[in-house]
């Protein structure tokens, strides 16, 4: 394991939230009412935002349209099971605040903000691997970075969301995945990017299929316009230890992500000494140069 790190030293690119093991029915998301800034500064830099990445999509000929997402507001916790409350926003008003203008909340405020929920996975293959993906250079968030595999949590016609069928849905989307693929799903908790405060569940989806099986499935997806290669460790402590060192860039919520996976299963010392690891190259390059697409 690799040396202790001094916590007035070190960067940490992600928060925690809650921590624990949340299995399918454990968590609920209640969706009630729309979220509309109510600065008129605000507004008008989000919409600013927005038709600066459409002009840059079009120079580009991405695909970038906005997409209904849904607002973290706050969550409840008993460590078995998870609450989460949220309203209606979009992803407009996501690039607009969190993920170009995070510097305008951290001086200002959060009280206009996005702050879209996010659904994403790490998967643990059957011969002992896990796998992250790079994204593509077009998407508008995190180009070019490691990155759990998921998306924004969409709102229901219902007002409650289920998101178990969220993760599932995306990574069906983006690997091919069926429900006879997967071994076990489970929430390892919520965490935000320390930076532009993005909350996102992240979950350990451990797959019946080996890496090759899951590359061959990867390969075989028509659209890799959010991501177009896998990015790989063994299982282990050692290894996933030097990947969070050596993978750049890397986002912060995958950053999170394995380090919530390494806390459930190589404990509280590795934990402790690895999410502290200097990684700045997590926030060396947010933004797409010419749009992106959506997620």
């Amino acid at each position: 394991m690799p040396p202790a790190v001094e916590r007035d030293a070190c960067h940490v690119s992600f928060v925690e939230e809650t921590f624990g093991d949340f299995y399918d029915g454990c968590i609920s998301i209640d969706v009630r009412g729309e979220h509309k800034p109510t600065e008129p500064a605000i507004q008008t830099m989000i919409e600013r935002t927005w038709d600066e990445v459409l002009a840059r999509a079009q120079r580009s000929n991405a695909v970038v349209f906005n997409g209904p997402l849904v607002r973290y507001l706050r969550h409840t916790s008993n460590g078995a099971g998870l609450h989460i409350e949220a309203e209606r926003t979009d992803y407009a008003t996501y690039l607009g605040t969190n993920q170009y203008n995070a510097e305008r909340g951290a001086k200002t405020g959060w009280r206009d903000f996005a702050d879209p929920l996010g659904a994403s996975a790490v998967i643990v293959t059957s011969d002992g691997y896990l796998v992250c993906g790079k994204r593509s250079d077009k998407v508008a968030s995190h180009p070019g970075f490691v990155h759990t595999f998921g998306g924004g949590v969409e709102p229901s016609s219902g007002g409650r969301i289920n998101p178990f069928d969220e993760i599932r849905r995306e990574l069906c989307e983006e690997l091919g995945l069926v429900e006879s693929d997967i071994d076990s799903l489970v929430c390892r908790g919520l965490l935000r990017d320390a930076t532009t405060r993005q909350p996102e569940l992240v979950y350990d989806c451990h797959a019946h299929l080996t890496l090759t099986q899951l590359s061959d499935r990867f390969s075989a997806v028509a659209d890799h316009a959010e991501h177009i290669s896998l990015s790989v460790c063994r299982d282990n402590g050692w290894s996933l230890s030097e990947f969070l060192r050596t993978a750049r860039p890397i986002a912060p919520v995958a950053f999170g992500a394995l380090c919530f996976h390494g806390r459930r299963w190589f404990g509280e010392d590795w934990y402790t000494t690895n999410r502290c690891l200097d990684h700045t190259h997590c926030l060396a390059r947010r933004c797409a140069p010419e749009g992106g697409a959506h997620d």
